[in-house]
Protein backbone atom coordinates (compact mmCIF):
# COMPACT_ATOMS: atom_id res chain seq x y z
CA UNK A 1 0.00 0.00 0.00
CA UNK A 2 1.84 3.51 -0.78
CA UNK A 3 2.12 6.19 1.78
CA UNK A 4 -0.76 8.40 0.18
CA UNK A 5 -3.26 5.33 0.57
CA UNK A 6 -2.20 4.11 4.14
CA UNK A 7 -3.21 7.92 5.00
CA UNK A 8 -6.36 7.64 3.63
CA UNK A 9 -7.30 4.58 5.52
CA UNK A 10 -6.44 6.15 8.57
CA UNK A 11 -8.39 8.85 7.87
CA UNK A 12 -11.09 6.97 7.27
CA UNK A 13 -11.23 4.47 9.96
CA UNK A 14 -10.28 7.54 12.57
CA UNK A 15 -13.17 9.42 11.29
CA UNK A 16 -15.54 6.24 12.31
CA UNK A 17 -14.38 6.46 15.75
CA UNK A 18 -14.67 10.02 15.74
CA UNK A 19 -18.46 10.43 14.81
CA UNK A 20 -19.60 10.48 18.45
CA UNK A 21 -17.17 12.60 20.08
CA UNK A 22 -16.93 14.96 17.42
CA UNK A 23 -20.83 15.57 17.33
CA UNK A 24 -20.50 16.33 21.10
CA UNK A 25 -17.52 18.34 20.72
CA UNK A 26 -19.41 20.60 18.27
CA UNK A 27 -22.86 20.48 20.70
CA UNK A 28 -20.60 21.94 23.68
CA UNK A 29 -18.85 24.03 21.98
CA UNK A 30 -20.16 26.24 19.36
CA UNK A 31 -18.13 26.90 16.24
CA UNK A 32 -19.02 30.48 15.91
CA UNK A 33 -17.67 32.32 18.98
CA UNK A 34 -19.22 35.58 20.69
CA UNK A 35 -17.59 38.90 19.65
CA UNK A 36 -15.51 38.93 23.15
CA UNK A 37 -13.91 35.45 22.46
CA UNK A 38 -10.94 34.77 20.55
CA UNK A 39 -10.96 32.72 17.12
CA UNK A 40 -9.82 29.60 17.00
CA UNK A 41 -7.24 28.90 14.12
CA UNK A 42 -5.30 25.92 13.09
CA UNK A 43 -2.61 26.16 10.70
CA UNK A 44 -1.42 22.90 9.21
CA UNK A 45 2.48 23.20 9.34
CA UNK A 46 5.25 25.38 10.89
CA UNK A 47 5.15 28.68 7.99
CA UNK A 48 1.40 29.14 7.33
CA UNK A 49 1.50 28.97 11.18
CA UNK A 50 4.19 31.80 11.99
CA UNK A 51 2.66 33.77 9.05
CA UNK A 52 -1.21 33.43 10.82
CA UNK A 53 0.08 34.16 14.29
CA UNK A 54 1.94 37.34 12.85
CA UNK A 55 -0.86 38.57 11.48
CA UNK A 56 -3.81 37.61 13.79
CA UNK A 57 -1.76 38.67 16.65
CA UNK A 58 -4.18 38.81 20.04
CA UNK A 59 -7.14 38.11 18.23
CA UNK A 60 -6.78 34.87 17.67
CA UNK A 61 -5.90 31.66 19.57
CA UNK A 62 -3.14 29.94 16.64
CA UNK A 63 -2.71 26.14 17.12
CA UNK A 64 -0.15 23.95 14.60
CA UNK A 65 -1.68 20.78 13.65
CA UNK A 66 1.91 18.59 12.61
CA UNK A 67 4.38 19.23 15.02
CA UNK A 68 6.70 21.43 14.81
CA UNK A 69 9.43 18.81 14.81
CA UNK A 70 8.25 16.53 12.50
CA UNK A 71 8.62 17.71 8.70
CA UNK A 72 5.09 17.73 6.81
CA UNK A 73 6.22 15.44 4.60
CA UNK A 74 6.14 12.65 6.56
CA UNK A 75 3.00 13.55 8.32
CA UNK A 76 -0.15 11.08 9.28
CA UNK A 77 -3.30 12.46 10.62
CA UNK A 78 -4.24 11.12 14.07
CA UNK A 79 -7.51 11.22 16.05
CA UNK A 80 -6.49 14.11 18.04
CA UNK A 81 -5.44 16.07 14.53
CA UNK A 82 -8.85 15.42 13.35
CA UNK A 83 -10.20 16.70 17.00
CA UNK A 84 -8.94 19.53 16.31
CA UNK A 85 -9.94 20.44 12.77
CA UNK A 86 -13.56 19.91 14.16
CA UNK A 87 -13.69 22.49 16.65
CA UNK A 88 -11.74 24.87 14.52
CA UNK A 89 -13.27 28.11 13.15
CA UNK A 90 -10.75 28.63 10.59
CA UNK A 91 -8.07 26.06 9.01
CA UNK A 92 -4.73 27.64 7.03
CA UNK A 93 -3.07 25.37 4.81
CA UNK A 94 -0.42 25.85 2.70
CA UNK A 95 -1.81 23.89 -0.37
CA UNK A 96 -0.11 23.23 -3.25
CA UNK A 97 -0.38 19.55 -2.51
CA UNK A 98 1.79 20.15 0.49
CA UNK A 99 -1.11 18.51 2.28
CA UNK A 100 -3.00 16.01 0.27
CA UNK A 101 -4.71 14.59 2.93
CA UNK A 102 -7.09 18.16 3.86
CA UNK A 103 -10.18 16.84 1.94
CA UNK A 104 -10.57 13.50 3.54
CA UNK A 105 -9.46 15.57 7.68
CA UNK A 106 -12.11 17.93 6.89
CA UNK A 107 -14.40 15.62 5.88
CA UNK A 108 -13.73 13.18 8.93
CA UNK A 109 -13.48 16.46 11.19
CA UNK A 110 -17.74 17.44 10.30
CA UNK A 111 -17.32 21.22 10.98
CA UNK A 112 -19.96 22.20 8.65
CA UNK A 113 -19.11 26.20 9.64
CA UNK A 114 -14.94 25.62 8.94
CA UNK A 115 -13.22 28.20 6.96
CA UNK A 116 -10.98 26.75 4.85
CA UNK A 117 -7.17 28.63 4.02
CA UNK A 118 -5.20 27.69 0.90
CA UNK A 119 -2.80 29.87 1.25
CA UNK A 120 -1.73 28.87 -2.29
CA UNK A 121 -4.45 30.48 -4.38
CA UNK A 122 -3.76 32.23 -6.88
CA UNK A 123 -0.11 31.30 -6.96
CA UNK A 124 1.18 30.13 -10.63
CA UNK A 125 2.64 26.58 -9.50
CA UNK A 126 6.13 25.03 -11.20
CA UNK A 127 6.37 20.93 -11.47
CA UNK A 128 9.25 19.03 -10.09
CA UNK A 129 11.96 17.32 -12.52
CA UNK A 130 9.87 14.65 -14.17
CA UNK A 131 12.66 12.19 -12.56
CA UNK A 132 10.96 13.40 -9.27
CA UNK A 133 7.35 13.40 -10.05
CA UNK A 134 6.32 10.05 -7.95
CA UNK A 135 2.44 8.28 -7.16
CA UNK A 136 0.74 11.20 -9.56
CA UNK A 137 2.39 14.08 -7.64
CA UNK A 138 3.97 16.40 -9.84
CA UNK A 139 3.32 20.08 -8.64
CA UNK A 140 5.83 21.77 -6.40
CA UNK A 141 4.68 22.50 -2.72
CA UNK A 142 7.60 24.57 -1.47
CA UNK A 143 5.91 28.19 -2.15
CA UNK A 144 7.01 29.55 1.17
CA UNK A 145 10.88 29.07 0.35
CA UNK A 146 9.88 32.37 -2.02
CA UNK A 147 8.93 35.37 0.02
CA UNK A 148 7.85 37.13 -2.71
CA UNK A 149 5.43 34.18 -3.05
CA UNK A 150 5.16 34.37 0.88
CA UNK A 151 3.46 37.88 0.74
CA UNK A 152 0.44 35.86 -1.80
CA UNK A 153 0.14 33.26 1.04
CA UNK A 154 -0.11 36.06 3.93
CA UNK A 155 -2.66 37.85 1.62
CA UNK A 156 -5.17 34.55 1.48
CA UNK A 157 -4.68 34.49 5.07
CA UNK A 158 -6.07 37.81 5.86
CA UNK A 159 -8.65 37.40 3.81
CA UNK A 160 -10.03 34.10 6.11
CA UNK A 161 -9.22 35.93 9.05
CA UNK A 162 -11.79 38.52 7.60
CA UNK A 163 -14.26 35.98 7.10
CA UNK A 164 -14.15 34.36 10.16
CA UNK A 165 -14.08 37.86 12.24
CA UNK A 166 -15.00 41.00 9.95
CA UNK A 167 -14.62 43.56 12.87
CA UNK A 168 -10.98 43.29 13.29
CA UNK A 169 -10.29 43.76 9.75
CA UNK A 170 -8.28 46.79 10.14
CA UNK A 171 -5.99 45.00 13.02
CA UNK A 172 -5.67 42.37 10.40
CA UNK A 173 -4.54 44.29 8.03
CA UNK A 174 -2.05 46.99 9.47
CA UNK A 175 -0.31 43.65 11.11
CA UNK A 176 -0.21 41.87 7.22
CA UNK A 177 1.13 45.33 6.05
CA UNK A 178 4.14 45.07 8.39
CA UNK A 179 4.94 41.83 7.75
CA UNK A 180 4.77 42.35 4.29
CA UNK A 181 7.03 45.37 4.43
CA UNK A 182 9.96 42.23 6.48
CA UNK A 183 9.26 40.13 3.40
CA UNK A 184 9.72 43.01 1.10
CA UNK A 185 13.64 43.51 2.47
CA UNK A 186 14.43 40.04 2.74
CA UNK A 187 13.90 39.87 -1.17
CA UNK A 188 15.37 43.08 -1.93
CA UNK A 189 18.76 41.80 -0.26
CA UNK A 190 18.47 39.03 -2.20
CA UNK A 191 17.39 40.38 -5.49
CA UNK A 192 20.96 42.79 -5.11
CA UNK A 193 22.93 40.35 -3.80
CA UNK A 194 22.32 37.75 -7.12
CA UNK A 195 23.41 40.73 -9.21
CA UNK A 196 26.85 38.84 -9.44
CA UNK A 197 27.62 35.44 -8.08
CA UNK A 198 30.32 33.15 -9.05
CA UNK A 199 27.59 30.47 -10.05
CA UNK A 200 23.77 30.18 -10.28
CA UNK A 201 24.17 26.66 -9.20
CA UNK A 202 23.60 25.28 -5.70
CA UNK A 203 22.51 21.76 -3.75
CA UNK A 204 20.51 21.47 -1.38
CA UNK A 205 18.95 18.27 0.20
CA UNK A 206 15.62 18.00 -1.65
CA UNK A 207 13.94 19.80 -4.28
CA UNK A 208 12.54 22.36 -2.26
CA UNK A 209 13.71 25.52 -3.44
CA UNK A 210 12.54 25.64 -6.97
CA UNK A 211 10.35 28.92 -6.70
CA UNK A 212 13.08 30.17 -4.72
CA UNK A 213 15.58 29.51 -7.76
CA UNK A 214 13.10 30.49 -9.97
CA UNK A 215 12.64 33.95 -7.98
CA UNK A 216 16.25 35.00 -8.19
CA UNK A 217 17.30 32.98 -11.70
CA UNK A 218 19.06 30.20 -9.89
CA UNK A 219 19.51 26.40 -10.66
CA UNK A 220 18.94 23.86 -7.76
CA UNK A 221 20.74 20.76 -8.54
CA UNK A 222 19.51 18.49 -5.44
CA UNK A 223 19.98 15.27 -3.81
CA UNK A 224 16.49 13.74 -4.28
CA UNK A 225 13.24 14.91 -4.81
CA UNK A 226 10.05 16.09 -1.99
CA UNK A 227 8.27 13.20 -2.79
CA UNK A 228 10.58 10.51 -1.99
CA UNK A 229 11.89 8.67 1.76
CA UNK A 230 15.22 8.88 0.56
CA UNK A 231 17.79 9.08 -1.83
CA UNK A 232 18.73 6.42 -4.38
CA UNK A 233 22.49 5.49 -4.96
CA UNK A 234 21.78 6.89 -8.09
CA UNK A 235 20.77 10.22 -6.74
CA UNK A 236 23.62 10.56 -4.47
CA UNK A 237 26.18 8.96 -7.45
CA UNK A 238 24.74 11.92 -9.50
CA UNK A 239 25.09 15.05 -7.41
CA UNK A 240 28.77 13.64 -6.75
CA UNK A 241 29.13 13.84 -10.06
CA UNK A 242 27.72 17.37 -10.39
CA UNK A 243 29.62 18.70 -7.42
CA UNK A 244 32.93 17.44 -8.88
CA UNK A 245 33.05 18.66 -12.27
CA UNK A 246 31.38 22.03 -11.49
CA UNK A 247 33.92 22.78 -8.95
CA UNK A 248 31.19 23.75 -6.07
CA UNK A 249 32.41 24.01 -2.84
CA UNK A 250 28.97 22.83 -0.81
CA UNK A 251 26.33 20.79 0.01
CA UNK A 252 23.16 21.45 1.68
CA UNK A 253 21.52 19.66 5.05
CA UNK A 254 18.44 20.04 6.30
CA UNK A 255 17.53 20.56 10.51
CA UNK A 256 15.07 17.93 10.39
CA UNK A 257 16.81 15.68 8.70
CA UNK A 258 19.55 13.25 8.75
CA UNK A 259 22.91 14.57 7.94
CA UNK A 260 24.86 10.92 7.01
CA UNK A 261 24.04 11.46 3.20
CA UNK A 262 24.89 15.09 2.82
CA UNK A 263 28.11 14.03 4.84
CA UNK A 264 28.65 11.09 2.40
CA UNK A 265 28.39 13.16 -0.46
CA UNK A 266 31.32 15.71 0.95
CA UNK A 267 33.20 12.79 2.25
CA UNK A 268 33.16 12.05 -1.91
CA UNK A 269 33.85 15.19 -3.23
CA UNK A 270 35.54 18.54 -2.24
CA UNK A 271 32.07 19.98 -1.15
CA UNK A 272 31.31 21.28 2.38
CA UNK A 273 27.77 20.24 4.38
CA UNK A 274 25.88 24.00 4.79
CA UNK A 275 22.30 24.08 6.55
CA UNK A 276 19.56 25.01 3.35
CA UNK A 277 16.80 24.37 5.49
CA UNK A 278 13.23 24.03 3.77
CA UNK A 279 11.27 25.52 6.96
CA UNK A 280 9.31 22.67 7.19
CA UNK A 281 9.50 22.93 11.02
CA UNK A 282 11.47 23.74 13.70
CA UNK A 283 14.33 21.77 15.35
CA UNK A 284 14.30 21.48 18.88
CA UNK A 285 17.50 23.82 18.96
CA UNK A 286 15.63 26.35 16.72
CA UNK A 287 13.05 27.00 18.97
CA UNK A 288 15.32 26.82 22.28
CA UNK A 289 17.06 29.47 20.62
CA UNK A 290 14.11 31.39 19.36
CA UNK A 291 14.31 31.21 15.50
CA UNK A 292 11.26 32.30 13.51
CA UNK A 293 10.29 31.64 9.69
CA UNK A 294 12.05 35.06 8.81
CA UNK A 295 15.08 33.99 10.58
CA UNK A 296 15.15 31.04 8.94
CA UNK A 297 14.68 32.27 5.97
CA UNK A 298 17.57 34.92 6.38
CA UNK A 299 19.84 32.03 7.41
CA UNK A 300 19.04 30.24 4.31
CA UNK A 301 19.84 33.19 1.96
CA UNK A 302 22.99 33.89 3.79
CA UNK A 303 24.12 30.19 3.46
CA UNK A 304 22.98 29.71 -0.20
CA UNK A 305 24.82 33.19 -0.99
CA UNK A 306 27.87 31.52 0.46
CA UNK A 307 27.85 28.78 -2.44
CA UNK A 308 27.26 31.17 -4.76
CA UNK A 309 30.10 32.61 -4.18
CA UNK A 310 32.54 30.37 -3.81
CA UNK A 311 33.22 28.20 -6.20
CA UNK A 312 36.03 26.74 -8.11
CA UNK A 313 39.92 24.91 -7.05
CA UNK A 314 40.70 28.65 -4.90
CA UNK A 315 38.48 27.35 -2.49
CA UNK A 316 39.73 24.14 -2.58
CA UNK A 317 37.10 22.56 -4.80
Amino acid sequence: MSRVRRIYAIIAIVAVALVGSTAAVNYYYPIFQSSSQKIKVLATFYPVYDYTRNVAGDRADVSLLVPMTVDVHDFEPTPSSIQSVSTANVLVYSGAGLEPWIPQIVAAANNPHLIQVDSSQGIDLIQVPPQFQKDNRAVDPHIWLDPVLAKKQVDNIVQGLNKADPSDQAYFAANAGAYRAKLDLVNSEMVNATVTVATHEFVPFHVAFGYFAKEYGLNQTAVFGPFEDSPSAQDIQNIETVINHDHLCYVGFESLENTSVPDQIAAATHARPILMDPIEGLSIHDQAVGKTYLIKLQDDINNILIALNHVGPEFGC
